[in-house]
This record gives C-alpha cells, structure tokens and sequence, in this order.
C-alpha cells in the first residue's frame, strides 16, 4: 500500500490558547473490500491511515521545538481526524492509484505464473 509524506501547520487550541505545531505525517489511503477470485478468497477493507512523524512546537519567535511524545499522544486523535477529513476529497485519487498497483503487480507477476 502507498504511504504519502506530508508536511503541515496546524493550529489546536490548548486551554484557550492557539497552539501552531509543525507536523510530519504519513498517509495511507487505504483500500476497498476485494470480494473472492480464483486465486483468493477475498480481502477486507483496509482503512485510511495517519501516522505521525516529526512533531514541533512553533513559538511566538517562529522557532521550532520537538513536542514530547505524551502531548502528540494527547492530541493524536484530534488531529489524525483533521488529516483524514482534509485527504477524503482525494478517494477517486487514492482508488485510481489503488488500481494502478494492482494492475501493475499483476503484469510484474505474469512473468512468474506463465
């Protein structure tokens, strides 16, 4: 499955006050449910992903600090839920990148199965 590396600002608000973190972050579109073939008994569904990377503090002076991994953790859900409202528009994308990999792993294959 791709993954897409991403960077971005967000902002989240932290007892009533605006917090900008600068994050790095995975993104993985998933994929739909494959019924049954001949050569498989089907796949589930694999849901969208958010997995993140680097993750820092940008203060009044525009300076960048590492965040501890307590607060990403703290916060995680929040902005994991963002990130995957904010990439839905791209599932037509994701489906045909999807079914690019699929049709290009079978024709790296046929070599092997002919």
């Amino acid at each position: 499955m791709t993954k897409y590396k991403f960077e971005t600002i967000v902002c989240i608000l932290v007892l009533d006050q605006d917090i900008e973190l600068e994050l790095g972050y995975n993104y993985t579109p998933g994929r739909p449910e494959q019924g049954p073939s001949y050569a498989s008994g089907g796949e589930p569904e694999e849901p969208p992903e958010v997995e993140f990377g680097d993750v820092r503090f940008i203060d009044e002076n525009q300076c960048r600090l590492d965040v501890p991994y307590w607060f990403v953790d703290l916060v995680s859900d929040t902005i994991s839920l963002q990130l995957l409202e904010d990439h839905e528009g791209n599932s037509e994308d994701d489906r045909a990148d999807y079914e690019y990999e699929k049709a290009r792993d079978l024709d790296a294959n046929k070599g092997v199965y002919s």
